[in-house]
């Protein structure tokens, strides 16, 4: 019995142990699933925004696009103006690095916060004036101490430390508004604030600053609890702003007295002497560093620059994305994810309307409207002194164009568009396009042939040949004519009966149908994807991430 017991423990435990297995599997393979068609939907068209950039790129250089890879490649990797765009940023990125070197030194960084909340004082008690106008204790206590904070930053007896905070000033303005400057010029008032700056640091005494600073730091506290006693209180928040440019204050006068500051000067000479070694390397390329500072490359040129061959692979199946050059929609990249397979099911399809009883005879109806068209024209030329024949031509392509744009001629367009075109596209979002409007003429020419309706198709065609009956009255009138519609009356009269003839029937009916719901198959599989098995119980979604294209860069996922 105790080894019955046993075994069962030991069952019970595998169970316990294959079940844990599977919970932490349920937690965990969905989210690597998910994070994973979101990476390969962010480099897919990471590498259609690239791919459109360096096609525009390359025709801008060469009037012409190319699919040549190794030709895209050189031109991005290779291009001077290019490299030289990258090499003002990376001397921007070299002179900020420097400058804010020098700025995150400890003792600068204490006396750019002791001189910024000084400045803010100042800057409170100037905006405030017309507050303290009323009360004049207060008003005179603001004036005499905003002055002794001036005198603190500005005064003579302090010469080296007012000449080191304007410096410092000039420094943190010109960081501040870097791009308003070109390279160069930065990178020399940079050196010289720098050498500035350090040059006074040893002159400074910095405890009698301090000292002064004690005083004046009680005065302000005082003032600012006599602000608030009043009913200024609720129309400047002045004193709460002054406590806290006070309390940086004080830090930033704390931190120097608890600095060695032989050190932190020595430190400084050496970051100062970075800014400087800077300046010199931009001196030595002129003609790079005489251009604006630029922090960063615009996309399109970063794009560029880090263009690689692995960008014209699509990252799921490793397939070449598809350049399209288009009369319509101009430069077309693509993704190639699925384009094997909607072709594959579209294809299957293009015999089976191809083989339409209706399919030809519509072909012929249109074939008869052009010779018409033609005809008409001839006949236009032949008179073309006669103002009435001149209207009259018109009026038939007029009603030609009319005839061309019903319903039922459109839907058979689309359907002889499917069956010349998909056999050579290689363009995912071209067979979506041209499945879609199948789609939906197959389910016309099956109402149609449920119905024997044609829409307008009857009432143009009656109105056409009016046309034709108006325009051979209008030749009779002509001396010597020898033109006449009456062919192309007994023409277009033939072809439409045939189309009549063979566009009912159950079989058709039924051909009609089975094509119908393999397309709605087809047109969900384009628009959604397809699921794939992931380790057999889970599954990722495949989807076809779409296309850039045209003049202005339109990207079809932002249309959806």
């Amino acid at each position: 019995m105790s080894n019955t017991q046993a075994q069962g423990s030991i069952f019970l435990k595998i169970l316990v142990v294959v079940a844990t297995l599977i919970l932490i599997a349920v937690i965990l393979i969905p989210g690597q699933i998910w994070e994973n068609e979101e990476k390969i939907k962010s480099e897919t068209l990471s590498d259609i925004e690239s791919l459109y950039e360096a096609q525009r790129y390359y025709f801008k250089l060469n009037q012409d696009y190319t699919t040549d890879i190794n030709a895209l490649l050189m031109t991005t990797q290779n291009d001077s103006s290019l490299k030289a765009k990258k090499q003002i940023v990376d001397y921007t990125t070299k002179l900020k690095t420097a400058i804010d070197g020098f700025l995150e030194q400890q003792i600068i960084k204490s006396l750019v916060k002791i001189s910024q909340n000084i400045n803010n004082i100042v800057t409170d008690f100037e905006n405030n004036t017309i507050y303290f106008a009323k009360f004049e204790n207060i008003k005179t206590k603001a004036e005499d101490l905003n002055f002794k904070v001036l005198v603190m930053k500005e005064g003579v007896e302090q010469e080296s430390y007012s000449m080191m905070a304007k410096s410092l000033d000039s420094l943190l303005n010109l960081r501040r508004d870097l791009t308003d400057y070109q390279l160069q010029v930065a990178a020399r008032h940079s050196h010289s604030l720098t050498a500035s700056i350090v040059s006074k640091l040893p002159e400074i005494n910095f405890a009698a600053i301090a000292e002064y600073w004690q005083p004046l730091d009680i005065e302000l506290t005082d003032l600012m609890l006599e602000i608030n006693s009043t009913v200024l209180k609720t129309r400047t928040s002045i004193a709460d702003r002054v406590a806290d440019f006070q309390q940086s204050i004080s830090s930033g006068f704390r931190t120097l007295e608890q600095s060695d500051l032989s050190n932190e000067i020595s430190n400084s000479n050496i970051a100062s002497g970075q800014v400087n070694s800077v300046y010199e390397d931009f001196l030595s390329d002129y003609l790079t560093t005489e251009k604006f500072v630029q922090y960063s490359l615009t996309d399109a040129d970063s794009r560029l620059l880090n263009l690689s061959e692995n960008n014209f692979y699509a990252p799921i199946n490793n397939k070449p994305y598809s350049f399209q050059f288009m009369d319509t929609l101009g430069l077309v990249v693509e993704d190639p994810t699925l384009l094997d397979e909607i072709k594959e099911q579209a294809m299957s399809q293009v015999e089976t309307i191809k083989n339409l009883p209706f399919f030809e005879t519509y072909k012929t109806y249109l074939n008869v409207l052009d010779s018409l068209n033609t005809y008409a024209t001839e006949v236009k030329i032949k008179y073309r002194r006669n103002a009435e024949v001149h209207f009259k031509t018109k009026d038939i392509d007029a009603v030609i164009n009319n005839l061309k744009t019903t319903s039922t001629l459109s839907s058979y367009e689309s359907l002889y568009k499917f069956v010349s075109d998909v056999p050579s596209s290689n363009s995912y979002s071209e067979i979506k396009a041209m499945v879609e409007n199948t789609l939906l003429g197959i389910g016309l020419f099956k109402q149609i042939a449920e119905t024997q309706i044609f829409g307008k198709l009857d009432t143009v065609h009656l109105e056409l040949i009016g046309e034709m009956d108006d325009f051979n009255e209008l030749l009779s009138g002509i001396r010597k004519n020898t033109h006449s519609f009456d062919n192309h009356k007994t023409l277009i009269y033939e072809a439409l009966t045939q189309i009549k003839s063979n566009s009912s029937g159950a079989n058709l009916v039924e051909t009609l149908a089975k094509t119908e719901l393999v397309l709605q198959d087809l047109f969900l599989f384009a628009s959604e994807g397809k699921d794939e098995s992931v380790y057999g119980i889970f599954s990722t979604k495949i989807i076809n991430q779409g296309k850039m294209y045209g003049r202005t860069g339109e990207k079809s996922w932002e249309e959806e």
